[in-house]
């Protein structure tokens, strides 16, 4: 109802409107036709992208905390092998030293020195002989956990693949049949109230010329003046009931047109999520060859260690991506059931506001009936004596024609509701700016930072929501025209 004296008083009362600048120079065309309802659910579906964006964002540096925690104990532990071979190659010098000096000043023990150095240094190459056999146990052994994971991972991604290509496929069928029962009621609906209202104008006409005829010659001009106040009221009533009708029509076509963006969205996410998905498996592939060279150095065993760190990180960044595809799936159904519920609220109103109408045009034709019964009557019973009580006859007639005063008063009452619903639309606009200038300001600040930390922009998943406004800070709201959006005052 309130889309409707929104509609009335832009149309028809422009007066009021001069003085004050023109709402379509600062509000953007898709959010004229908007109801308050409308305009409420747009905000809150906005402060959910807002919301969802800010949780994402500090899941993003949690993983960033865990990459850089992670890369911190690595360069510890290098560390402190480094430090354990320089201790044991500075251990090793001064057993030399040690041994020459002994040479020097002890030359009657030299074949005892020699036997201890022969000694020692079996002693040393059986201790580097174990330690080499145990080092490669263990890297025997960490080859064989990666490749069961890999194969592990392989096999979960292949039926993680089957499942969702499943998914898509019902969700699509989904989508097609209720897209088309969507477009089979709306055009049948949109018939059969274009018939009723055509055989109610035409009733009324008909009904309109009957009583003319039946009107006396005497009265004639008067009858004329008022049936033509009639016609003109039944006009006007029927132009708005037109045009309410055709802003529902435009209103159900921009909610099919939003349903196939969905779709259409939803298919395009599954194109993003097959491409992550070959790109991980081509990932894996890239580990495999690692895989082969299984006798080469230490140094590149400890390159080897490094990448295992990181395939476990791409792991766990995956079991992460994956629970937020199966939230953002359960967030998409929850969003169809909200439309659903919403298309049949929309259907609940459009029948009331034809029930009511229908009510109001019987009620004006039985109105309108009575009063052509008491004229008839009254003209019967003053025939006989119509020169003697001919003044009694003008104020009856008087008394049938509308009363001006009690018409302005009407109008007037009309034209302060108008102006009440036209402030609240304006506050609500102004919320909808505000709230998507700071969802806007958000995705820029994320996009900065992925470049900062060379992550690639098409793994956001945001898009930015077209409004007319500048990038000044958020708390104001500007025009792309230069004109500010002040915040609406706590009166209006």
């Amino acid at each position: 109802m309130g889309k409707k004296g929104g509609a009335k008083k832009g149309g028809g009362k422009k007066k009021a409107a001069e003085p004050e600048v023109n709402p379509a120079d600062v509000i953007p065309s898709d959010l004229m036709g908007l109801n308050e309802q409308q305009l409420k659910e747009r905000i809150e579906s906005w402060g959910y992208r807002r919301r969802k964006a800010a949780k994402e964002r500090n899941y993003m540096e949690m993983e960033k905390d865990m990459v850089n925690r992670f890369y911190g104990i690595t360069t510890r532990e290098i560390e402190q092998l480094e430090a354990a071979i320089l201790c044991k190659e500075r251990q090793m010098e001064v057993a030399e030293k040690e041994h020459r000096v002994k040479i020097k000043v002890h030359e009657q023990k030299v074949h005892n020195l020699s036997y201890q150095q022969v000694r020692e240094s079996e002693d040393i190459s059986k201790e580097a002989e174990l330690v080499m056999v145990e080092d490669n146990e263990r890297h025997v052994a960490m080859l064989t956990n990666w490749h069961r994971e890999n194969e592990a991972l392989k096999e979960s991604m292949a039926a993680r693949k089957l499942s969702r290509e499943d998914e898509v496929k019902m969700m699509e069928q989904g989508f097609a049949k209720s897209l088309g029962k969507l477009k089979e009621t709306y055009e049948v609906n949109h018939a059969q109230l274009k018939k009723e209202c055509q055989a109610q104008v035409d009733e009324l006409k008909t009904e309109l010329e009957v009583r003319r005829r039946v009107e006396i010659h005497e009265l004639r001009e008067r009858k004329n003046l008022h049936m033509n106040e009639l016609m003109e009221n039944h006009e006007e009533a029927f132009e708005q009931m037109k045009g309410y009708y055709k802003d529902i029509t435009v209103d159900n076509v921009k909610l099919i047109r939003s349903l196939k963006d969905e779709i259409a969205e939803m298919r395009s996410r599954e194109k993003v999520n097959r491409k992550i998905t070959e790109r991980l498996m081509l990932e894996n592939r890239t580990l495999a060859e690692p895989l082969a060279e299984m006798e080469e150095e230490r140094a590149k065993l400890m390159d080897l260690v490094k990448n295992y760190g990181t395939d476990k990180i791409v792991l766990r960044n995956l079991k992460g991506r994956k629970s937020v595809l199966e939230k953002n799936m359960k967030e998409a159904r929850a969003e169809y059931r909200q439309t659903e519920d919403r298309m049949k609220k929309l259907e609940k109103e459009r029948d009331e506001v034809t029930r009511r109408f229908a009510k109001g045009v019987e009620e004006m034709h039985r109105l309108a009936e009575l009063k052509n019964i008491a004229l008839e009557k009254r003209l019967g019973e003053l025939g006989s004596n119509y020169s003697n009580k001919q003044v009694q006859l003008e104020e009856i007639v008087r008394s049938a024609s509308i009363d001006p005063a009690v018409l302005q008063s009407v109008t007037e009452k009309l034209e302060g509701v108008l102006e009440s619903k036209n402030e609240v639309i304006k506050s609500l606009r102004y919320e909808i700016q505000r709230l998507a200038k700071m969802y806007n300001d958000t995705i820029r600040v994320y996009e900065y930072k992925l470049k900062e930390f060379g992550v690639p922009l098409e793994e956001m998943g945001f898009e930015p929501v077209p409004v007319k406004t500048s990038q000044i800070p958020a708390d104001l709201v500007a025009t792309s025209k230069g004109g500010v959006l002040a915040a609406p005052s706590k009166a209006a």
